[in-house]
């Protein structure tokens, strides 16, 4: 929608960050432009070199860089060492 600047993305989405090495996977995501934000309301993977994480949705905030996985949520990081 050209009047709101919102953004939606649906069935086999994927959103890559090049520069961070990083792609995000889901059937459906919006972008709202008025608080540079992503949202994924559904299942959601995403993979970084050494890490995959998957949830029940995503928020991506582009002005702070943090991500609020929800639901339960998996975690894969491969060559991890325990401290």
């Amino acid at each position: 929608n050209m009047d709101s600047r919102e953004l939606k993305l649906e069935t086999d989405v994927i959103i890559e960050r090049v520069n961070e090495n990083q792609r995000l996977y889901s059937e459906l995501v919006y972008y709202f432009d008025a608080t540079r934000t992503f949202v994924s309301p559904g299942d959601t993977r995403m993979v970084g070199e050494n890490i995959e994480i998957r949830g029940s949705s995503l928020n991506y905030d582009v002005a702070t860089n943090q991500y609020a996985v929800g639901g339960r949520v998996y975690t894969t990081i491969r060559g991890f060492v325990s401290p």
